[in-house]
């Protein structure tokens, strides 16, 4: 039994407590040999006793180490990157082939899966999977890609008017009723006159960033018009509230 344990130190770098486990009896040496997948560790959980399958083998310990590195193989997309990452945190091809296979990354062995986890895995919890993915990292990116891209936007320039697309942040957004709760749009955004409104968009989108955002104020570069258009209107402001 010590030669066996030994052989396994041998052929894995990294042995987990699964490989270390040492049956009680020599006659379960067998048994536990032919337990090479989960189905048949399910079938073997459902017919036997706890008590029984206690005495087959030495408790196996629980491990957070191991636990981590399980739950980031399960966090990658399957049959793409996590296989590949099982072969590089195992450390061994033959001991990554078997996690791989029996945490269903990329199910690819009959001795290890039956035809219908194949076909399941592949019609189905593959690209499900997948789409997952896909559409988390296109939440993530929505801003910075989907917005850049022709025809998502049906106003190309509202793009251009987002927080941080110049450097700046978004001013004020105004809609209807022109009054609310004591509240008033001011009154240039209803004159009509498109250059005025544009200049108060500028004038109030300068102020906000470098109300909230000093650290990005100090980083644009205003050009002369930009200047007077934020005096013009802090000093607004400040006629408001006297």
């Amino acid at each position: 039994m010590e030669e066996k344990f030994q052989n396994i130190e041998k052929h894995f770098r990294k042995p987990t407590s699964l490989h270390r486990r040492i049956p009680s009896k020599s006659e379960n040496d067998l048994l536990l040999h032919k337990i090479n997948n989960t189905h048949k560790s399910a079938k073997l959980r459902s017919v036997v006793s706890k008590e029984n399958l206690d005495s087959l083998h030495e408790p196996i310990r629980f491990s957070w180490k191991q636990f981590w590195v399980t739950l980031f193989y399960e966090i990658l997309p399957p049959v793409f990157l996590s296989p590949f990452a099982v072969l590089l945190i195992e450390g061994s091809k033959r001991k990554a082939w078997n996690v791989i296979q029996n945490r269903a990354l990329l199910v690819f062995s009959l001795r290890h899966n039956s035809k219908g986890t194949h076909i399941f895995s592949w019609l189905i919890f593959y690209p499900s999977n997948w789409l997952i993915h896909i559409s988390l990292g296109l939440i993530w990116f929505q801003p910075e890609i989907l917005r850049n891209i022709d025809d998502v936007i049906g106003n190309k320039d509202s793009v251009n008017n987002d927080s941080h697309s110049e450097g700046k942040l978004k001013g004020h957004v105004y809609t209807r009723p022109s009054e609310y709760k004591g509240k008033k749009v001011p009154e240039i955004l209803l004159s009509g006159d498109h250059k005025k409104v544009n200049e108060w968009k500028l004038a109030n989108s300068l102020w906000v960033t470098r109300e909230k955002r000093p650290d990005l104020f100090k980083q644009l570069q205003l050009s002369e018009k930009e200047m007077i258009l934020l005096r013009q209107y802090g000093d607004l402001l400040t006629k408001k509230h006297e």
